[in-house]
This record gives C-alpha cells, sequence and structure tokens, in this order.
C-alpha cells in the first residue's frame, strides 16, 4: 500500500493531491500496475502435461492449460537439439519459453500481450508478474518432462523492490557452475523469445535487445 504525505505547499494544492498520487504510483511501479501486488494465490505451478497461467496484471486471473500429446512433442523436439553445452540449453530454453507462449496463449487469450506493458485494454495483457510466474511455470514443466539437462528452476527474483522500477523476473541456474540466469519474457510479445543474461547483469539494467 502507498500512503501520501499531505503536503502544505500551495503549488502542490493547486496540482491537485489526486493527480500527484497517480503520478507517484506511476512512477514507482516499474513492470507492474501496482506496487505492492498481494501475490499470496500466485501458484507456479506445473504438471508433467499442464501448466497455470497468469494474466490480467498480477495474476487476477489464472487458468489450467492441459497440453496434447502433439504439443508436448514439439517442446521435446525442441530440447532434442540441444547439446551437451548449457549455453546451448538456454538458446533452446528460450525457444521453448516462445512456444509454450503460444501454446497457451491460443487458449487463454494471451496471444493479444504486447511487450512490457504497452497493451491498450485489451484482455490477455501480462506485466512482470504474470511473466515471471508464467515463465517460472513453463521451467519447471520442462523440468518436470525431464527435459532440463544442465539447468536448475530457481524462485523468482525483484529488482528494486522497495524503491523505483520494481521488475520480476524467472530465474535459472546452471548446474555446472552456479551460475544463475534471467530468464525475462516481460520485455517483449506473446511467443518471442524471452531475454536470458546472468542475473547479475540483469539486476544491473544491462539488457541487450
Amino acid at each position: 500500500m502507498i500512503y501520501l504525505i499531505r503536503l502544505t505547499f500551495p503549488a502542490i494544492y493547486g496540482f491537485g493531491i489526486r493527480q500527484l498520487g497517480l503520478l507517484l504510483l506511476l512512477s514507482i511501479q516499474g513492470c507492474v500496475w501496482v506496487a505492492t501486488p498481494d501475490i499470496a494465490h500466485l501458484r507456479e505451478d506445473a504438471a508433467v502435461n499442464r501448466v497455470m497461467v497468469c494474466h490480467e496484471y498480477a495474476c487476477k486471473q489464472l487458468d489450467e492449460v492441459n497440453l496434447s500429446v502433439a504439443e508436448k512433442m514439439q517442446i521435446q523436439q525442441l530440447f532434442q537439439e540441444a547439446s551437451t553445452k548449457p549455453e546451448r540449453e538456454r538458446v533452446v530454453i528460450a525457444k521453448a519459453v516462445a512456444l509454450m507462449e503460444q501454446l497457451t496463449g491460443q487458449k487463454v487469450g494471451t496471444w493479444r500481450d504486447q511487450a512490457e506493458n504497452n497493451g491498450t485494454g485489451e484482455r490477455g495483457q501480462m506485466d512482470c508478474i504474470d511473466e515471471s510466474v508464467n515463465t517460472t511455470t513453463y521451467l519447471k514443466f520442462f523440468s518436470a518432462n525431464g527435459w532440463l539437462k544442465h539447468h536448475q528452476v530457481m524462485s523468482r527474483v525483484v529488482r528494486n523492490p522497495f524503491f523505483f522500477d520494481v521488475h520480476w523476473t524467472a530465474v535459472i541456474r546452471e548446474m555446472a557452475n552456479g551460475q544463475l540466469y534471467a530468464v525475462d519474457s516481460w520485455f517483449r510479445q506473446n511467443g518471442e523469445e524471452p531475454v536470458i543474461l546472468p542475473l547479475a547483469d540483469w539486476k544491473a539494467k544491462k539488457e541487450a535487445f
């Protein structure tokens, strides 16, 4: 919750407390539509044949999606392209997350999702809470099916949790050396490959496009 202090400067009164509050909220929210969302109900839930998909900002809508044998085969074929090298598996992870977004998007309407928070009110939009939860779910789905050979799925991470530009991401850990990587799908529209980069670089806002 955000608390506004009632200032006594005439210029502030002239502008209006409501407008000031709106500007403050917009300035600190970053990639999410609420500064401190209630995320107790979020479930990064995945089984071998189904996933839960968040959308409508801060996971207001949560839908179960069952994947057919044919859909799972599409994803599995991507991982068969992965070599014995972890860096190659990260390339495949990006492709597989994009494919999962395409498959689930047609079922729950998130095919409309625009990059970042660039939607104009259409249903199916997602902020970084939705995106980070969904990407973590998809990663757990890959793991549950035995497709991840070089990476472990970690808990989501937030940067700037108490300041400006709050932002969440999914995270994977390379098993061989313990290196953590952000898997951030918020920057791109539905069905496009997420940004994958070292978590330390992500925290320093060194995303490259």
